[in-house]
C-alpha cells in the first residue's frame, strides 16, 4: 500500500465557475501563482474566443497551458502580448500539439522532456528553480510506455528539487475509482510527491462526465485553489490552479511613455523655431561648436512642443469589435452553458445551443463590420494607415519586453542588464591585428576626392527622403518634427554641414547612438542570441547621406569598387549577385566543366572592421586630404548606449567596426573588403557585403580542391592581416556537376587544420543552390512559405474586403515570388504547376469562393499574373524599364548582340541566340534574354513602343 502525500496545505476546489464570477466565487488574488490549462481542440479558429475568455476571467495568469492545439505551422500558434511563448507542434499527422505562455522571463526548454511520440506529447521549461510542463496523451497511446515516462519525469524533478506544475489532457478518467489505470496513475502521483488538484468533471456530455484534464503539482506546502471553468470553447473545460506562495503583490508596469506629435504641436514647433535667434550659430568657426549651439536651441523648442506623455495600458485583452452588448450576450451564454452542465437536461441544452448560435452570428457580423469600417476609413487616408490596419490583422502584438536575464548565477535587470548587453556588443569583433602595414595589391587611385559643399535645397530634399518612424534617438528626438520644419532649419544646417565638409570634422553630438535589443532565437539567457539595432541621431542621418553621395560619386567615377561587389550599391542587389553566379555555373556545366563554389563566412565582419586599416585603404583609393580627416573624425570617439525596458546603460566607446544602422557603414565596409578580389587570381569572385563566393572551374574535381585549398590559404592570410576571422564551421563548398556525373575526390578541403565541409546544397542570400543546379529544393521551401501566407489570407477571407485581400496577396505572396525570381524562375514546369495550385487557392480566398470553383477568368479580373508567365515578364521588364546601369548589367551578363545575318529570313529574329548543348545552357541569361526578346517583341530591339503597363497586361492575359 503506497502512503498518501502528507501536506500542510489546504486545497479548495470549485466546480463549474462562470468566467465572470471567478474572483467572487473563489476569492483568488493577483499575488497568487496562477495557472490555466485548456484542451483547445484546435486553436487556429478560436483565438478570439480564448482572448474573450481571458478578458472575462479578469485574471493575469502566470502560466497558460494549451493542449491539442492542432497547429502544424508557426504562424498558427496562439500568442499573447506580455507572454513568452513556447510550443511543440505535431507536424507528421493531424491533431495533437501543445504550447505554453509564461509571463516570467528566464525559462528555457528542457530537451529531454520536450518531445512528440505516438504515446505522449510533452513540452517542458525550467528556470533552474521550477519546472512547468504541458502534456497530452493520445487515447491510442500505449499506457505502460506513458507511465514509464511519467515515472522518469517525476524522478528527474525530484532529484533536482524542482517545484513543478504539470497541466494537460491525459485521457485517463481519474474519477473512475474502479478503473485500474486511474488507481495506478493516482498511486504514481502520490509515490513521487505529486498531487492532482482537479477533482470535478472536465469533459461533460449529455450522457457522461469524466475527469481527464489535470493540473498536478509537487508544491505541497501552500494553500491552493483549483476550479473548472464553464466555457464552451471546446468540449473540454478549462481548469485553473492558484497557489498562495506568499509572493509580494506584483504590480505589472502597464505604463507606456510616448511623445505627443500631432498637427497642432508641429505647427507650434515651426512657430517657435522661426522665433529663435540663430545668430550665435554663424558666429562660430568650428562645426562642432556651431552644431552644439544649434542643437541646444532646437532641443529647447522640441522638448516644449513634444513633451513625454504616459498612459496606462489596459490589462484586458478585449478585441476592438467586442461591444458591451456582445459581452453581455457572452455572459448569458456562459450561464446557460453552466446550467446545462450542472443539470444535463435536454431542454436546457436546446436553450443553450439556440442562444450560442445567436451569439456566434452576432460576433461574426461585428468582426466583419469592424474590419470593413476600418479599411474603408484607412483607404480614405494615407497608405501608411492602410498598412497599419493590415498589420493589425496579420501581425498581432505578441512582442515581449526583455526585463531580466539569468546570466551565470545572477539575475540581471534594469541598468545592470543594459550594461551587460552594452559590454557584450562593444566587445564583439575585438581581435588582435598584426602591427605590420597592410599591403593592398590594387593600383592606387591617382586622383583625390574633392568634397563639394552642400546647399539648403539638398539638405531639405535629403531630410524629406528619410522615412518617418516612431523611433527616437539618444536625445529623445524623432525625425518627423524635424522634417516638418526643415525649411526653417536648412540655412543653419547648410552653414554647419559645409564647415564640417570644409574642415573634416564630424560633430561629436552626432556620434552617440541608442541601441535596442532584438532576440534572434535560441537560449534567451545567452547575450550572443540578441542582435543590436542602432538608432542614430536624427541630424547625423542627413549629414551621412550627403557625405555618402559624394564618396559614392567619386568611387563610381574611378571604378574603385569594381563589378564583383553587389552589396549596398546602386543598381545592384542580391539578384544581380546570384545571376552572375548562376550564369558562371551553368555555362561551365554546358561546356563540360565542373565548378567548385566556395562560400566564405566571416564572423562578425562589420563589427571586426579595424579603423586604422580602413583609413589606410580609403587613402589608397583616393579619399585623401579633408575627406580623410572627415572619416577619421567620423570613426573616432563614437559611443553607444543600450536601452532595456526604459533603462539606459552607461555610454561605451566603440574602437572597431562600423556603426550598425548607419548610412556610411555599408560603403566603408565595401571599401574595406574590396582588395580581397586580388588575393587569388584563379577564382571568380561574387560578393554581397560580407557574403563572399569564390568560383573555380576545371574538368577534374581534384584540381578544383587543390585550387580551392590554395585560395583558402591566401584568404586566411588576408583575413589575419585585416583583422577578420573566417568561421570554418559555417564556411561551405559545393562541387556543381551534371545529374548523370558522379564526382570522386582524393583530397580534403582544408582551412589550416580544419576541414571545410563539401555539401550538396547551400542557401546563399535566400536562394538554395544544389550541386546539380536544380531548383526543386528552393521551390519546395518557397511553397512552404507561400502555404503559410495562403493560410493566413484564408483565415481572414470572410471578414476582409476583397481589395484588401488582393493587397495582401501582392504584399505577402507575390513579393516572395518576385524575390530573386530571375534565379530560380527557370525551373521545371512541374515546380511551377505546384506554385500555380497555391495561386489558385489564394485567388479563391480573395474572391471568397468554394475550393472547387474554377479560377478561369479570375486571374485576369484581379490583375494577377500566373507563375508560368512571371519569368519572361521579369526578364523583359528588367531589360526594358530598369535603369541604364541595370540594363547594361543584363547586356554584359547575357553578352547580348544583334544578329548579323545578311540573308533575309521569314522569322523576326533580331538578337543572336547562342547554341546550347544542354538544358543548363538554356537556363542562362546568355540564352534566355535574346530568346525571349525574339519570341515576344518581334524584332523591336529598342522597345520604344512598349510601355510597362502594356507589357504587364499582355502577360496577365497571355
Amino acid at each position: 500500500m503506497i502512503p498518501l502525500v502528507k501536506s500542510t496545505m489546504t486545497t479548495s476546489t470549485f466546480n463549474l465557475v462562470v468566467p465572470s464570477q471567478l474572483r467572487t466565487e473563489t476569492g483568488v488574488s493577483d499575488n497568487m501563482l496562477s495557472c490555466l490549462h485548456l484542451n483547445t481542440r484546435s486553436i487556429r479558429n478560436k483565438s478570439d474566443e480564448l482572448n474573450t475568455l481571458l478578458n472575462q476571467l479578469d485574471c493575469n495568469f502566470d502560466v497558460l497551458m494549451l493542449s491539442e492545439t492542432w497547429c502544424k505551422q508557426e504562424q498558427h500558434v496562439f500568442r499573447l502580448s506580455g507572454y513568452n511563448n513556447f510550443y511543440l507542434n505535431r507536424i507528421d499527422r493531424q491533431g495533437g500539439g501543445v504550447s505554453m505562455l509564461i509571463k516570467e522571463n528566464g525559462y528555457r526548454l528542457v530537451p529531454g522532456f520536450t518531445a512528440t511520440t505516438p504515446h505522449y506529447e510533452i513540452l517542458s521549461v525550467t528556470n533552474g528553480v521550477s519546472m512547468l510542463s504541458t502534456i497530452y496523451r493520445p487515447p491510442s497511446g500505449h499506457l505502460e510506455t506513458f507511465f514509464e515516462f511519467l515515472e522518469s519525469y517525476m524522478c528527474y524533478v525530484s532529484d533536482r528539487k524542482l517545484k513543478t506544475i504539470i497541466g494537460g489532457d491525459i485521457n485517463i478518467d481519474i474519477s473512475d475509482e474502479s478503473a485500474r489505470t486511474a488507481c495506478e496513475l493516482q498511486n504514481l502521483f502520490h509515490a513521487n510527491g505529486f498531487l492532482n488538484t482537479i477533482c470535478g468533471p472536465t469533459r461533460i456530455t449529455q450522457m457522461s462526465e469524466s475527469v481527464i484534464d489535470l493540473i498536478v503539482t509537487n508544491i505541497t506546502s501552500y494553500n491552493m485553489v483549483s476550479c473548472t471553468i464553464a466555457s464552451d470553447i471546446s468540449d473540454h473545460l478549462p481548469v485553473c490552479l492558484f497557489i498562495d506562495m506568499h509572493r509580494p503583490k506584483h504590480t505589472v508596469n502597464t505604463r507606456v511613455t510616448y511623445q505627443l506629435i500631432n498637427e497642432c504641436n508641429l505647427r507650434t514647433f515651426r512657430e517657435k523655431l522661426a522665433a529663435v535667434d540663430w545668430n550665435g550659430v554663424f558666429m562660430e568657426t568650428n562645426s562642432d561648436d556651431a552644431f552644439t549651439i544649434f542643437f541646444n536651441k532646437v532641443t529647447m523648442c522640441y522638448d516644449i512642443c513634444f513633451p513625454m506623455r504616459t498612459f496606462v495600458q489596459s490589462k484586458k485583452c478585449r478585441r476592438p469589435w467586442m461591444s458591451p452588448y456582445l459581452l453581455k450576450m457572452i455572459k448569458k451564454r456562459n450561464k446557460l452553458y453552466a446550467q446545462f452542465l450542472k443539470s444535463r437536461e435536454v431542454d436546457k441544452l436546446r436553450l443553450y445551443k439556440s442562444y450560442r448560435n445567436k451569439v456566434t452570428h452576432e460576433l461574426r457580423n461585428a468582426k466583419t463590420n469592424y474590419y470593413y469600417a476600418l479599411f474603408e476609413n484607412a483607404t480614405m487616408n494615407k497608405p501608411e494607415h492602410v498598412w497599419r490596419a493590415i498589420n493589425e490583422v496579420i501581425k498581432p502584438h505578441s512582442y515581449t519586453r526583455i526585463k531580466e536575464l539569468s546570466i551565470g548565477r545572477s539575475v540581471l535587470t534594469g541598468k545592470l542588464l543594459a550594461n551587460a548587453f552594452n559590454e557584450h556588443f562593444v566587445s564583439v569583433g575585438a581581435v588582435s591585428v598584426p602591427t605590420t602595414a597592410v599591403h593592398i595589391d590594387v593600383e592606387s587611385t591617382p586622383d583625390s576626392i574633392f568634397i563639394l559643399p552642400t546647399t539648403a535645397t539638398e539638405i531639405i530634399n535629403t531630410f524629406l527622403s528619410i522615412r518617418n518612424n516612431k523611433s527616437r534617438d539618444i536625445y529623445n528626438m524623432n525625425v518627423r518634427p524635424i522634417k516638418f520644419a526643415i525649411d526653417i532649419l536648412a540655412p543653419y544646417l547648410e552653414y554647419i554641414f559645409n564647415m564640417s565638409l570644409l574642415h573634416g570634422q564630424f560633430p561629436e553630438k552626432m556620434k552617440h547612438s541608442k541601441v535596442s535589443v532584438i532576440f534572434k532565437g535560441g537560449d534567451k539567457n545567452e547575450l550572443s542570441n540578441y542582435r543590436p539595432v542602432s538608432v542614430l541621431p536624427v541630424f547625423s542621418k542627413c549629414l551621412e547621406k550627403i557625405i555618402e553621395r559624394r564618396l559614392n560619386g567619386f568611387l563610381s567615377k574611378h571604378n574603385v569598387l569594381g563589378n564583383s561587389q553587389h552589396g549596398f550599391r546602386q543598381d545592384k542587389s542580391t539578384e544581380t549577385a546570384l545571376l552572375v553566379q548562376k550564369d558562371i555555373i551553368l555555362r561551365s556545366l554546358d561546356n563540360r566543366l565542373l565548378t567548385l563554389g566556395l562560400y566564405i563566412d566571416f564572423s562578425k565582419a562589420f563589427d571586426s572592421l579595424q579603423h586604422e586599416i580602413l583609413l589606410h585603404k580609403a587613402q589608397h583609393y583616393g579619399l585623401r586630404g579633408v575627406c580623410h580627416l572627415l572619416l577619421c573624425s567620423y570613426l573616432d570617439n563614437r559611443y553607444q548606449t543600450v536601452v532595456i525596458d526604459g533603462h539606459l546603460s552607461c555610454p561605451m566607446s566603440l574602437h572597431h567596426g562600423v556603426p550598425q544602422g548607419s548610412v556610411l557603414g555599408p560603403l566603408l565596409f565595401n571599401i574595406y573588403i574590396q582588395d580581397i578580389i586580388t588575393v587569388n587570381n584563379q577564382a571568380k569572385y561574387v560578393i554581397y557585403a560580407d557574403d563572399t563566393t569564390l568560383l573555380f572551374e576545371s574538368t577534374d574535381a581534384n584540381d578544383l580542391i587543390l585550387m580551392a585549398n590554395r585560395a583558402l590559404s591566401d584568404i586566411a592570410t588576408w583575413s589575419l592581416a585585416n583583422g577578420l576571422k573566417i568561421n570554418d564551421k559555417k564556411t561551405k563548398a559545393i562541387i556543381f556537376r551534371p545529374k548523370n556525373k558522379n564526382v570522386v575526390m582524393d583530397y580534403n578541403l582544408c582551412l589550416g587544420p580544419n576541414h571545410i565541409e563539401i555539401v550538396q546544397s547551400f542557401k546563399l542570400l535566400g536562394v538554395h543552390f544544389t550541386e546539380t543546379m536544380t531548383w526543386d529544393l528552393h521551390v519546395n521551401n518557397l511553397i512552404s512559405k507561400l502555404a503559410k501566407t495562403v493560410g493566413m489570407i484564408g483565415q481572414c477571407r470572410t471578414y476582409l474586403p476583397q481589395k484588401i485581400k488582393r493587397l495582401l496577396y501582392f504584399a505577402l505572396f507575390h513579393s516572395q515570388l518576385m524575390y530573386c525570381h530571375l534565379i530560380w524562375g527557370s525551373t521545371t514546369k512541374r515546380n511551377l504547376d505546384n506554385i500555380l495550385l497555391l495561386q489558385k487557392k489564394v485567388i479563391r480566398f480573395i474572391k471568397n469562393l468554394p475550393y472547387s470553383h474554377t479560377t478561369q477568368g479570375l486571374f485576369e479580373e484581379l490583375g494577377i499574373m500566373k507563375i508560368h508567365n512571371l519569368y519572361p515578364y521579369r526578364i523583359l521588364s528588367a531589360y526594358s524599364f530598369s535603369s541604364k546601369a541595370y540594363q547594361s548589367f543584363l547586356k554584359e551578363t547575357a553578352e547580348l548582340t544583334l544578329r548579323d545575318n545578311p540573308i533575309c529570313t521569314r522569322g523576326p529574329d533580331t538578337w543572336s541566340v547562342p547554341f546550347c548543348r544542354t538544358n543548363y545552357g538554356r537556363q542562362t541569361l546568355h540564352y534566355s534574354l535574346p530568346h525571349l526578346l525574339n519570341k515576344y517583341l518581334e524584332g523591336n530591339s529598342n522597345l520604344k513602343n512598349v510601355r510597362k503597363k502594356t507589357l504587364r497586361t499582355f502577360f496577365i492575359w497571355y
